[in-house]
């Protein structure tokens, strides 16, 4: 795919995007509230006027922009960022991939500051976005794309759910194995009830290793000394079903990360 035809589809998105985002900001009074914040663990940016009116959005972290190095950077490529902050991401470096576009599959490109405008009004079309937004903090821009409106009830109520802080995952659901489950080896995988990542569960999910399961069978019962073997630990949920998809996965092999 040319460079020409990419430029094409960029400007095409620029005008679009910039058609919506003046629908965004008058649909949703924008210019009245003047503070704003970000919470990286729920992907949610949050504003509030001096007369305490909230508005609430699920965001996109879709990448920054270097005035020192004049090179744009995608949100995928950049490691330091929480999983919450670059939700569906991928789904553009995909599409780029799938046009053929390499400036969407590139982490790393040279441009000027029209190039962060341009390459999140294509994210934006892409992840059917209704509003974007940039800041900056010394050499960089930060771009971000709303993807849709949280109440504030909402987001209350996901805080409080998802109460544990996962350095890989962001604020997530609290899940429990034993000492001996993790991502790389397999240990085999036992729980109390069939967990599944696309139905939610209203107990915490729980899982335990094969030598656990001998010890819990030996002793008939989860007690001081199954327990002690085991030594539960405290995991995020989406680091649980990692565990798991190494564990019951028939084509894993120790080899695979």
């Amino acid at each position: 795919m040319s460079v020409d035809t990419f430029e094409i589809f960029a400007d095409e998105c620029c005008q679009q995007i910039s058609a919506m985002q003046n629908s965004f900001l008058e649909s949703y009074d924008m210019d009245s509230y003047e503070n704003w914040f970000f919470d990286k663990d729920f992907g949610v940016f949050h504003f509030q006027s001096n007369d305490g009116r909230n508005l609430y959005f699920n965001y996109t972290l879709a990448g920054s922009f270097s005035t020192k190095t004049n090179t744009w950077k995608w949100s995928w490529a950049n490691e330091y960022l929480k999983d919450s902050e670059r939700r569906d991401i991928e789904k553009v470096r995909a599409f780029g991939l799938d046009k053929g576009y390499t400036q969407l599959f590139t982490g790393l490109i040279d441009g000027d500051e029209y190039t962060g405008w341009a390459m999140t009004s294509v994210a934006a079309k892409v992840l059917d976005a209704i509003g974007v937004y940039r800041f900056s903090e010394d050499h960089l821009f930060f771009y971000f794309v709303f993807t849709g409106v949280v109440s504030e009830e909402e987001y209350t109520k996901q805080k409080e759910k998802y109460n544990v802080t996962c350095g890989a995952h962001g604020a997530r659901r609290a899940a429990f194995v034993c000492q001996h489950l993790n991502s790389y080896t397999r240990t085999g995988f036992h729980e109390p009830f069939d967990s599944d990542p696309s139905i939610e569960a209203d107990d915490d999910y729980q899982a335990w290793c094969d030598a656990c399961e001998k010890v819990r069978l030996h002793e008939g019962e989860w007690n001081d000394v199954s327990e002690g073997f085991a030594k539960i630990r405290l995991v995020c949920d989406q680091c649980f079903f990692e565990i798991k998809a190494k564990n019951v996965d028939e084509d894993s092999n120790d080899n695979n990360r």
